[in-house]
């Protein structure tokens, strides 16, 4: 059996979405969070960047979920493809 090589942009597309989820809990929500005024105020420039960064949460296990689907691709329900198994 060959192995099939590994996605690296799906990589990177789950560390842009972990990178916007902690962006956005930074600068982007309502609140004022670690910083002495609203984020928004502090970081105006950034701001536009991370607005929608939860939906980083989202993204992530989508492709997260994709990426199991693809290891799983081909196998049957008994065939776990763990060492050791027999299937």
């Amino acid at each position: 059996m060959t192995r099939v090589e590994r996605l690296r942009e799906l990589d990177l597309l789950r560390f842009l979405a972990a990178l916007a989820v902690v962006l956005y809990h930074f600068t982007g929500f309502g609140g004022p969070g670690p910083w002495p005024r609203y984020a928004r105020n502090v970081f105006p420039e950034l701001e536009w960047a991370t607005r929608y960064g939860y939906l980083g949460v989202d993204l992530f296990f989508m492709v997260s979920g994709f990426v199991i689907l693809m290891s799983a691709w081909g196998r049957g329900p008994g065939s776990s493809g763990s060492p050791g198994s027999s299937g």
